[in-house]
């Protein structure tokens, strides 16, 4: 399904480009081949260009070539101003956040359902675990609807199914009714997080990607710290059902915020202005009327094995692999740090337990502020040391700081829990945990969408799928490992798995990219 010998790279041939620039402007797209630059390394240098890059668009200081090059029609999402932008990001943002959010709210409130309906707090987990598992897979339809129908009307409708789930989560009565409330809670609320990347493809230049999918994978990495601190709140002071009354709120208000301002960002600039769907009317568009007047020019097939065809791609299988060995404690540390400050450091209310949550936040935060310097400060001294080149697998290497930072916070932290020590040790070593989860998720999802820009949702779900994955195992396992062999080994043996992980990036850096050209690009046939 993949065709490696369909187009020959031909990334800043001098020629091609000086006989391109005497075309119009709308060729521009194919003079700085996406595609050639993912394969060859991405070239933002106009010096590196000849004629120092005459006639095609740099950004407004005149230092780097955008990539991808925009057409000179107003609706390609790529010119609209950036507060249109950002807003937009900002509604994706919002409607992200939920997912993880209610999972995690999850670890809070099943003690007290557990108690309600008479069942084991072993199967309340399973309010955790059947949650995350449907959202895990979530993506691979989220993101066909997308392709298909729109990235606006699938965000929206997806949406409004929440809030019916969410409602019914609220109301439910039984154990049973509680569990199918989470497990189609799961297939419907992913929707912002697996469409991340899509959006960002879309709306930004190659440059901005990595500070622009930090500042929403903060977004998405603060949730589940936010969520248990603020149910614990309510639980002790109102009651559970009313954490599942916000969090219908916090849905609602992202339906709101689409019908407000969203705005689809599905264009083929490979198609002249007069086949792209026209755009008069903004409601219409949440609702996927004048996408789907250019539905013709798409097939529902290929929209539906596109990812699959990514999966087979071996670095995206790889790199998805080493998310869900990496993010899967991150998740584990969440939803024991409970139990740790019930049974080892009596903090014996939900008020006191709820403030220890600061240290996601706080984690998330130095994360994100490292991150929008660090990952476009190294990609300039990468530039500089590769004739002006970055690869994807450039990328990678943030991970590696990542790692040292994961596997001392998770051996701390079993040390601490099972020798006793302040809890202060334990949130300072939390925090760094949290923080080092940010940096590698940011580097992971900078890596899938520099290598395959061609398929940005299919990739960028896959992260989503890897997270998921991760989630669900741990929660799984987390608390009979821990029964069984204590704090210490448990963390020290899954810091082990961070380092032993590392290695699969290590892999990549050296093979990758002929990996990658080995395979060809995501490439299919109508």
């Amino acid at each position: 399904m993949s065709d490696p010998g369909s187009k020959q790279i031909t990334i800043l041939s001098s020629d091609s480009i000086e006989k391109n620039l005497q075309i119009d402007s709308p060729t521009l797209v194919d003079v700085v081949d996406e595609e050639d630059n993912a394969t060859a390394g991405y070239v933002l240098d106009p010096k590196a260009y000849p004629n120092h890059a005459a006639g095609l668009h740099l950004t407004p200081d005149g230092s780097k070539v955008l990539i991808p090059q925009p057409t000179t029609n107003p609706n390609d999402p790529l010119l609209w101003p950036s507060w249109r932008k950002n807003l937009v990001l900002l509604v994706v943002c919002i409607c992200a956040f939920p997912p993880d959010y209610s999972s995690a709210m999850a670890a809070v409130t099943m003690i007290v359902q557990s108690r309600q309906w008479h069942v084991p707090e072993s199967q309340g987990e399973l309010f955790i675990t059947w949650g995350l598992l449907p959202l895990a897979i979530s993506g691979f339809y989220i993101i066909t609807f997308s392709n298909y129908f729109g990235r606006l009307p699938t965000l929206f409708f997806f949406q409004c199914v929440t809030i019916g789930t969410a409602a019914w989560e609220a109301t439910a009565t039984s154990y049973n009714s509680f569990l199918g409330a989470r497990v189609v809670n799961g297939l419907f609320t992913g929707a912002g997080q697996a469409q991340a990347l899509l959006w960002i493809k879309d709306m930004y230049y190659f440059h901005e990607h990595p500070r622009i999918i930090n500042i929403a994978e903060s977004g998405i990495m603060v949730s589940p710290y936010i969520g248990p601190q603020l149910t614990a709140f309510i639980v002790y002071y109102v009651g559970w059902r009313w954490a599942y009354w916000l969090y219908l709120i916090i849905v609602s208000i992202g339906a709101l915020f689409i019908v407000l301002f969203g705005e689809e960002t599905m264009y083929d600039r490979r198609r002249p202005p007069s086949e792209q769907f026209p755009r008069r009317n903004r409601l219409l568009r949440v609702l996927g009327i004048e996408q789907a007047r250019t539905i013709r020019q798409r097939s529902f097939w290929k929209a539906v094995i596109r990812p699959w065809i990514a999966l087979e791609k071996i670095p995206v299988l790889l790199i998805t692999t080493y998310y869900m060995l990496f993010f899967c404690w991150s998740i584990s540390v969440n939803v024991t740090i409970s139990v740790f400050l019930t049974e080892y450091y009596q903090f014996n209310r939900q008020r006191h337990r709820c403030f220890f949550y600061f240290f996601g936040i706080t984690g998330c935060f130095l994360g994100w502020l490292s991150g929008h310097w660090l990952h476009d400060a190294f990609g300039r001294w990468y530039a500089a040391r590769h004739n002006g080149r970055i690869a994807p697998e450039a990328r990678l290497t943030i991970i590696y700081i990542a790692t040292v930072l994961m596997a001392v916070a998770l051996v701390i932290i079993g040390l601490c829990v099972q020798f006793r020590w302040h809890y202060m040790v334990l949130a300072v070593f939390c925090t760094m945990e949290a923080g080092a989860t940010l940096i590698a998720t940011t580097a992971v999802h900078a890596y899938f969408l520099d290598a395959y820009p061609e398929a940005s949702g299919e990739v960028g779900q896959l992260g989503a799928l890897g997270r998921g994955l991760g989630g669900f195992m741990s929660t799984y396992i987390q608390l009979p490992w821990l029964a069984k062999q204590g704090p210490a080994r448990v963390y020290g043996t899954q810091a082990g798995v961070v380092v032993a992980a590392a290695g699969i990036v290590t892999f990549l850096r050296f093979y990758g990219q002929r990996i990658r050209i080995a395979q060809g690009r995501v490439y299919f046939k109508d």
